[in-house]
């Protein structure tokens, strides 16, 4: 007697199953690959930004350190104040506003080669509100001091994505008094956040700086 063989395969309802796990496992793959992208990227960008803010520090660190004449806050056309971001002296006693600015949120000297005859080549940081006091940002002048932010001799040097908190951020001055013979010293306390998209990172930085200069 003669037995038929048949070649046995996969059944419609098999072949569906395995299309069905294939299609998922290929849609939780891409989503992980996507998500770990996105993160990549946003960490990378937070990175970035954070560096501008190293790089902030570092321009005003580099200039106060070879800087004569300190005045704060800008403007105030003398270099005897010592100022601080509470808008109080060492002692307790309030300082208040000079040129509508409270003491500790900007910082006039005299750079390297500077002439100190001429204060329109002084140096000016300025910390700036934006909308609100969470969400300020730093201006920089060349060419002296100037009573509107908004002026053209006022470069913005802290990118869009970082937001400073004008009223936790400032400079305190001490030992900028002229003829008291001590090497003047700023600390330089900037706190923020960094936004990219829907991520927010806070970021605490403070660094001291003395002058190499010593006022006599």
């Amino acid at each position: 007697m003669k037995h038929a063989h048949y070649n046995k395969g996969f059944t419609l309802i098999e072949v569906m199953v395995a299309s069905g796990l294939f299609v998922v496992i290929m849609i939780v793959a891409i989503g992980v690959l996507l998500s770990v992208n996105k993160s990549h990227k946003t960490q990378d960008a937070v990175r970035t930004a954070i560096d501008n803010v190293s790089f902030v520090m570092e321009d005003m660190t580099r200039n106060l350190r070879l800087s004569t004449a300190i005045a704060c806050p800008a403007g105030s056309g003398v270099a005897t104040l010592s100022c601080y971001p509470d808008g109080f002296d060492s002692n307790g006693n309030v300082l208040g506003s000079i040129n509508g600015k409270m003491a500790g949120t900007s910082l006039e000297f005299e750079g390297l080669n500077g002439d100190t005859l001429d204060t329109a080549d002084n140096i000016v940081y300025w910390i700036v509100p934006g909308n609100t006091s969470t969400d300020g940002y730093i201006l920089k002048s060349t060419t002296g001091y100037h009573a509107s932010e908004s002026d053209e001799n006022y470069k913005k040097i802290t990118p869009p994505e970082v937001q400073i908190d004008t009223v936790r951020s400032g400079f305190t001055v001490s030992g900028a008094e002229v003829l008291d013979g001590k090497q003047p010293r700023v600390i330089i306390h900037l706190v923020g956040t960094v936004t990219y998209q829907t991520t927010v990172v806070p970021f605490n930085i403070q660094t001291t700086v003395s002058s190499r200069n010593i006022d006599s």
